[in-house]
């Protein structure tokens, strides 16, 4: 991120946030939360493996 523009680190910012919030909504899954890791996905902007 050192040498990013300003727009190419809010972008990457934005992925990590998003992968973040995925890998949460499985912990969440896992553990038999089951509403907890629908709102993870439902927050997540990645709805499938092909975005």
């Amino acid at each position: 991120m050192l040498n990013h523009s300003p727009h190419d680190q809010h972008r990457e910012l934005l992925v990590i946030t998003d992968w973040l919030t995925a890998l949460l909504g499985c912990v969440h899954y896992d553990l038999g939360e089951r509403e907890e890791a629908e709102t993870a996905r439902r927050a997540s902007s990645r709805p499938g493996p092909h975005r």
